[in-house]
């Protein structure tokens, strides 16, 4: 019954909002069709907040899933990195969404650690011969792993900190291990749907990612000064 009423409610305000149109004899006012795009805007940002992964399939089905809490919750914060009203309110929407969700004070090491990690995963599979098989191409994993340790040990040493702090376990497991892990969870169904999915999805995108992380990275290594907020 839960899962009838939920699908139930934007069913009848779909309908409601497409018989509207039944009633209108003139176009819509300016003010009123920017009002409503204003509407319909937000609620695509809101939907697209929560952090999760898959693809739409060729049949034109959805197959996502947020992504588990212990792996990546949804996360935000101020610019600022201040705690304000706002960031107070949509902890509450989520919560009572029951989504899960992480409030951290440096977004833009958390940005940096969260490429130090997904550029590395999404080139594995654009090095592969067979992508969906990348798991089996031992080099391919290792590569990926001295990828993941040279990173955070970078951006540790710059910044003193990982964000998420369980971002260290990419620069204390040892390289053996590490590739090990990879190779089992490449080959798993959560690989499959958050990270082969999107890799495969978005190349352009995740390309356009590698080539901004490892520039900045680069300029740092050369000014040899401390990671800096960038507004």
């Amino acid at each position: 019954m839960n899962v009838f009423e939920g699908i139930l409610i934007p069913f009848v305000g779909t309908t409601l909002g497409a018989a509207c149109v039944f009633f209108m004899r003139k176009t819509l006012s300016k003010l009123l069709q920017r009002a409503l795009a204003g509407f319909a805007a937000g609620i695509m940002v809101a939907a697209s907040i929560p952090g999760a992964g898959g693809s739409i399939n060729d049949d034109g089905i959805l197959d996502a899933a947020l992504t588990p809490r212990l792996i990546q919750p949804t996360t935000f914060a101020e610019i600022s990195g201040n705690k304000s009203e706002r960031t107070k309110q949509f902890s509450e929407i989520l919560r009572h969404a029951h989504i899960p969700y992480k409030k951290v004070m440096d977004m833009h090491l958390w940005q940096l650690c969260h490429l130090a990690m997904v550029v590395p995963i999404a080139d594995a599979y654009y090095e592969s011969d067979d992508p969906e098989k990348v798991e089996k191409e031992w080099k391919i994993m290792r590569k990926t792993a001295e990828r993941l340790k040279r990173n955070f040990n970078f951006l540790r040493k710059q910044k003193g900190k990982l964000s998420p702090w369980k971002m260290n376990i990419f620069c204390f497991l040892p390289l053996s291990f590490l590739t090990i892990m990879l190779a089992v969870t490449f080959g798993s169904s959560f690989g499959d749907k958050f990270m082969y999915q999107h890799a495969t999805k978005a190349p352009d995108e995740m390309r356009e990612l590698h080539k901004q992380f490892y520039a900045y990275i680069k300029r740092m290594k050369k000014c040899g000064c401390k990671t800096k907020k960038v507004l």
